[in-house]
């Protein structure tokens, strides 16, 4: 996809993107159905709960996205959901704290969390995630 018929943002110099929500919603049930075995009424995990993360700012345009991907996660799949917007200012500290109350409030052997960023980013040379907006 060229930066003239993306939907979002330009993904040219990105080595990896998932081009529609489509796509990746196929991915998450596959995954899905990877994770959860296939008898009736049983699960792998106890709960589930996702945070769906986008930017303050939002420049890409993403916010529908967003809210698609969270109307599926609740009413198709029945996880917990919740959106949170990285702030502008301080993002890296803001960001950190939130992701730690996330963790502390639904983290159990149990549960699956998922995290979502809707925004660029990258892995860095020491193995650890950058987001940017």
């Amino acid at each position: 996809m060229d930066q003239q018929t993306s939907k979002t943002h330009d993904t040219t110099m990105a080595p990896y993107h998932i081009e529609d929500l489509a796509t990746f919603g196929e991915w998450l049930n596959n995954a899905t159905a990877a994770a959860f075995p296939r008898v009736p009424s049983s699960s792998r995990y106890r709960e589930v709960y996702a945070l769906l993360l986008s930017w303050e700012e939002d420049n890409l345009g993403i916010i529908g996205e967003i809210r698609q991907l969270d109307d599926v996660l609740k009413d198709v799949y029945h996880y917990e959901t919740g959106q949170w917007k990285i702030p502008n200012t301080r993002s890296h500290n803001s960001l950190a704290s939130r992701l730690t109350t996330f963790l502390n409030e639904h983290e159990s052997k149990d549960n699956l969390l998922i995290v979502y960023h809707g925004g660029h980013g990258h892995m860095n040379d020491i193995r650890q995630c950058v987001w940017s907006s």
